[in-house]
């Protein structure tokens, strides 16, 4: 996105959480709605800033460990093949 592009939707954004807007929003989205709000607000005033990123893993970061109990994809591949198949 460019910064024309990311001033519309904070702006779309902020029109439609605004005092005047006529959307509802359900009561369990209360707290979700008032952070996106105040997010958007900081955005908007240049409190935060956003930044691209990087897809995938970066060079040199380590594999994440393997959880304890999980098996390999032969093991599972394995254990797939002997289930009865459902009808």
């Amino acid at each position: 996105m460019n910064k024309q592009q990311i001033e519309v939707a904070v702006g779309a954004g902020l029109e439609l959480l605004g005092e005047k807007s006529e959307v509802s929003i359900p009561a369990k989205l209360n707290d979700g709605v008032f952070l996106l709000k105040q997010l958007l607000i900081a955005i908007a005033q240049g409190q935060i800033g956003l930044t691209p990123t990087m897809q995938g893993k970066p060079e040199g970061v380590p594999d994440l460990p393997k959880q304890p109990g999980t098996p390999d994809p032969a093991t599972r591949a394995a254990a797939r093949k002997k289930r009865p198949k459902k009808k």
